[in-house]
């Protein structure tokens, strides 16, 4: 009877085992290896067992492996950048930062009058302003749309390179707040009054000075 049981539980084993063996635990890769060992050792630990003339066998079953979790691809973002503002304290008492805050740099006010009145008998005048010693009197009138060329002197002017001669006008008041004569005024307006001048060669302000200027346009013109 005890031979039997033996025969009985080796058997039972080995196919137990062949069928662990066959079919691996389902669901991962890395299953079917954890498995196998694992029945390999239930095997060896049921036959121990058996060995020893015990009348009821012990079963163990390998655990069941399951990969139900997915797992989460860990993205890594650029971390933002936050602005920064940096606010310097300066001393507004010193007398260094009130003269810079209130130092402004001298400006020549200039009238330009036209060259013919109109129907009253007013002759057209306009305005403008510059800051001393920066700009050309070409380079004013151009930009505050002024005329300044008569027709020939629209069509065949040089740009303000100082070889036509076209851009004159002359000087009613102030100056004295304007350069000397150049050479190639000197040139071109050699048999004119003094008070005539080259837009393109006459500078407003000497970046010290400041004050008003009298312009007149077009004086060929005048009658």
């Amino acid at each position: 009877m005890r031979q039997n049981v033996k025969r009985f539980a080796t058997t039972r084993l080995i196919r137990d085992s062949r069928e662990r063996r066959v079919a691996p635990v389902k669901g991962t890769s890395n299953g079917s290896r954890c498995g196998y060992v694992f029945a390999y050792c239930m095997f060896k630990l049921e036959w121990s067992m058996a060995a020893t003339n015990l009348s009821t066998s012990v079963t163990f079953r390998p655990p069941e492996f399951t990969l139900n979790c997915h797992i989460k691809p860990v993205v890594y973002l650029p971390a933002k950048r936050i602005p920064i503002s940096i606010s310097y304290a300066t001393s507004s008492g010193s007398p260094e930062a009130a003269s810079s805050s209130t130092t402004t740099k001298p400006e020549i006010e200039l009238e330009f009058v036209g060259p013919k009145p109109d129907e009253n008998g007013n002759f057209p005048m306009d305005k403008a302003k510059a800051v001393s010693g920066e700009k050309l009197l070409r380079n004013i009138m151009s930009e505050n749309k002024i005329e300044l060329y008569a027709a020939y002197g629209k069509v065949m002017n040089c740009g303000g390179g100082g070889s036509c001669g076209t851009c004159i006008v002359e000087i009613l008041d102030g100056k004295d707040l304007l350069n000397e004569r150049t050479n190639t005024e000197l040139r071109y307006l050699k048999k004119k009054p003094e008070s005539w001048r080259l837009a393109c060669q006459t500078i407003v302000g000497n970046k010290e000075n400041s004050g008003k200027v009298v312009v007149q346009r077009l004086p060929q013109w005048k009658k």
